[in-house]
């Protein structure tokens, strides 16, 4: 995608408003980030430390009875950092998700290394699927510059696939120079930068937040780079889900993204460690009423089936 796609990809966002819901009403809903794992198939090595809530499988079957009545129309599987060995496997059990009778799932985000030796040949394979419409990876401080992870990004715009960020909340900076350094691919920022609510306790010290705030800003200015709405209730204490804090947090993304570049995600089932996605999707129409029904509409839907190109809902 070059630059004047760009244009045009982001300026059409206003041509799809429809009045179907919004911030006010249930509307129809693009989920574009839910996981499952089979654990007797997947080794996960984070959940050794994700707590009882997480530690178990979770099936397509479980995820459906979790969105049940909210208007889910299309989702996104994202990949749940399995083994590196068992990425291929997780590829194709995805993609064979979205054939899946009953389905919402309609698009994989698959995981990956790009930068790393033999990443081109990895890519161009499962590509072959046309229901890998991207990749997520996380990037190790002090590498956003490095010659052969940009040139694996831009092979990924090359490739019309997006590039999910699972970022540093504390090294945001560094996001924004890889989106500047491949303007042609998609950036989507996961989980609002995984800001902590913790940052926005009383008595925090601000530094932390001021360095997210500042991530944010800086990535915003990048037009290849979309943010999720998710994962912020749950980055924190329980009882560190509060519309007041999850609210500084959204409303800063919102805010500087605009609403043409922020998509609602649940990140389920990890969200259960705070919220339900019911409980999710209520937080966010809360503290998005005031923006309106267009913009809502954007926000649960037009937003992700564009960027993530889902076709039409």
């Amino acid at each position: 995608m070059n630059r004047r796609e760009f244009l045009t990809f982001t300026s059409v966002a206003s041509l799809a408003v429809l009045s179907r819901g919004g911030a006010e009403g249930p509307g129809p809903l693009v989920d574009p980030h839910f996981h499952i794992w089979d654990l007797d198939r997947f080794r996960l090595p984070w959940l050794d430390n994700a707590g009882p809530v997480l530690k178990k499988t979770f099936t397509l079957d479980d995820y459906r009875a979790a969105v049940e009545g909210l208007g889910v129309e299309k989702s996104v599987y994202v990949e749940v950092s399995v083994k590196p060995e068992q990425r291929e496997d997780e590829a194709r059990y995805a993609a064979g998700l979205c054939n899946d009778q009953g389905k919402p799932t309609s698009a994989v985000v698959v995981g990956g290394a790009p930068g790393t030796e033999g990443f081109e040949t990895y890519i161009r394979k499962l590509t072959e699927n046309p229901a890998v419409h991207g990749l997520r990876a996380s990037v190790a401080r002090g590498l956003a510059r490095d010659e052969k992870l940009v040139r694996d990004v831009r092979l990924l715009g090359k490739l019309g696939l997006s590039f999910d960020l699972l970022w540093d909340g504390q090294n945001l900076a560094e996001a924004s120079q890889l989106a500047a350094a491949a303007p042609d691919t998609r950036f989507i920022l996961d989980h609002c930068g995984n800001a902590s609510t913790n940052w926005f306790a009383r008595g925090a010290d601000p530094k932390a937040a001021d360095r997210w705030k500042q991530g944010i800003d800086l990535l915003a200015r990048q037009p290849n780079v979309t943010c999720k709405i998710s994962g912020v209730a749950e980055n924190g204490p329980p009882d560190g889900a509060t519309i007041d804090r999850v609210g500084l947090v959204v409303n800063h993304c919102l805010d500087h993204f605009g609403d043409q570049r922020v998509m609602f995600a649940s990140n389920w089932p990890v969200c259960l460690k705070s919220v339900t996605i019911a409980e999710w999707v209520k937080m966010l129409k809360t503290i998005t009423a005031p923006r309106g029904r267009e913009f809502g509409a954007m926000l649960f839907h037009d937003n992700a089936a564009r960027w993530y190109r889902l076709g039409r809902v």
